[in-house]
């Protein structure tokens, strides 16, 4: 499911893709979360929950330059994309398929973000460290394939590897836990790379905060940067994402860290009996390329990370 704030036709009367939702609910071990099935699986119904991930930081809410604004106004509507994918490869559970879904039904509410209501902080990281050094106190893995990654007084910074030459195709991923990931054997050791507890029919809120690390990172930020959750057998994937559209309206700008938001809801606990596998870890990714959004190629910016946060919510 993709909810994208999106002009697909390119003629001026949709969203300039500012802000999206994409969630992936997958029809792996046991069907848990499958579409509802004759075959006693499955579930009747799935729900997503979204906001855009900058909802509450001084530049989204600017009254002068700010995403609701006379003229902004009009373009930060959504769409709603539904797909069925069915894929060969061994890694989804993958195989031959005869069946079909029926989408016949969809609801949308709307809740206000004052009534939301924090019942329990699952995961608060408020310093980050890195596992890759210590792995056996490291809070976060980071990695990308050309960055500079950097953990300095308990936040990470990632910016291109070559200030020269920027960020034209990159993936920079940061995970929670160490490099011990048994993750078909399960076990206590896993339990720090997947530190939140997955409770049926649950709502996660998942909360970053993040800054420019310098005037560079302003006016050439990353071209996406993408926040939420995902479990071990990945059932479910979930993010929220901000892009540079816009004129980077929703990027994270110096100074004081802003709080970004996502939310997740749990559906189903997977049916896995591998201990550690009924759990589910906060992520977030940093993503540039060029044929993405932005329509500058090259990227010299970066995004420094100062916590993550996951809180049981309700409405």
């Amino acid at each position: 499911m993709i909810i994208s704030n999106f002009d697909p036709d390119g003629g001026g009367f949709g969203g300039p893709n500012v802000y999206a939702d994409v969630t992936f609910i997958l029809d792996n071990l046991g069907g848990q979360n499958a579409p509802l099935s004759s075959g006693s699986f499955g579930r009747e119904s799935h729900r997503i929950w979204l906001t855009p991930p900058p909802v509450l930081t001084p530049q989204w809410l600017d009254p002068a330059s700010g995403i609701f604004t006379t003229g902004n106004d009009m373009i930060n509507d959504m769409r709603i994309r539904f797909d069925v994918l069915d894929l060969a490869g061994t890694s989804w559970l993958g195989g031959e398929d005869f069946g079909k879904v029926c989408l016949t039904r969809f609801d949308i509410d709307r809740f206000n973000l004052d009534d939301k209501v924090i019942v329990d902080t699952l995961y608060d990281a408020q310093e980050l460290t890195n596992a890759i050094v210590d792995p056996i106190n490291g809070t976060h893995l980071v990695a990308g394939f050309d960055s500079q990654i950097e953990f300095t007084d308990g936040s990470v910074t990632m910016r291109p590897l070559d200030k020269e030459v920027g960020w034209t195709n990159e993936l920079v991923g940061i995970v929670t836990g160490d490099t011990n990931f048994p993750f078909f054997t399960g076990g206590p050791e896993l339990e720090d790379n997947y530190p939140v507890p997955w409770e049926d029919e649950c709502l996660y809120e998942i909360t970053a905060s993040l800054s420019a690390p310098d005037e560079l990172s302003e006016i050439s930020s990353p071209d996406m940067i993408r926040i939420g959750m995902d479990c071990p057998m990945q059932e479910l994937i979930g993010f929220g994402i901000v892009t540079a559209n816009l004129v980077r309206i929703g990027m994270p700008k110096m100074g004081e860290p802003k709080t970004y938001t996502a939310f997740f809801h749990a559906n189903g606990v997977t049916l896995s009996g591998v201990p550690g596998h009924r759990r589910l870890r906060p992520r977030i990714n940093v993503i540039c390329h060029e044929a993405l959004f932005n329509p500058i190629s090259t990227n010299f910016g970066g995004v420094t990370i100062h916590s993550m946060t996951v809180n049981k919510v309700r409405f």
